[in-house]
């Protein structure tokens, strides 16, 4: 067996093990992020209106599936008062994080559960949050 291929491939496998560290700056603002995430998820399942309400933007921008392919900007208000009523309808139980996913210095990707007594149903969300609060949601 020759070594010549066997060095280049253990130096590309250890660079991408390491990767490049990240700018402190944008581990900072990633590091915000996933906390701001966790937060988030922590109130819906106690169902703290009034903190959700502190996390999230005065117009939040939002897609979903019920909406298909359309995208709604709302105020803080109404968009929490139809994001609670959707989930008093479509998933009463408890939102179980199982992933979160730092996509640059902007967005957060979730990854969670919602379970009900009799189900269980993936859920994957993306946040964009500028200004420590969140601006946008995306659910699928």
């Amino acid at each position: 067996m020759s070594f010549r291929f066997l060095i280049p491939f253990l130096l590309a496998l250890w660079l991408i093990a390491c990767g490049e560290l990240a700018p402190p700056d944008l581990r900072q603002a990633q590091a915000l992020n996933l906390q701001l995430t966790r937060s988030v998820h922590a109130c819906i399942n106690r169902q703290d209106w009034t903190g959700l309400h502190k996390l999230f933007a005065p117009r939040v921008r939002y897609r979903g599936r019920a909406l298909g392919a359309a995208e709604q900007e709302l105020p803080r208000s109404n968009f929490l008062a139809n994001y609670r009523q959707l989930l008093q309808i479509y998933h009463p139980g408890q939102f179980t994080l199982r992933q979160l996913y730092s996509a640059g210095a902007y967005h957060v990707v979730v990854e969670g559960l919602t379970t009900n007594p009799d189900t269980v149903y993936p859920i994957c969300l993306i946040y964009t949050i500028e200004h420590h609060q969140i601006s946008r949601v995306c659910a699928y």
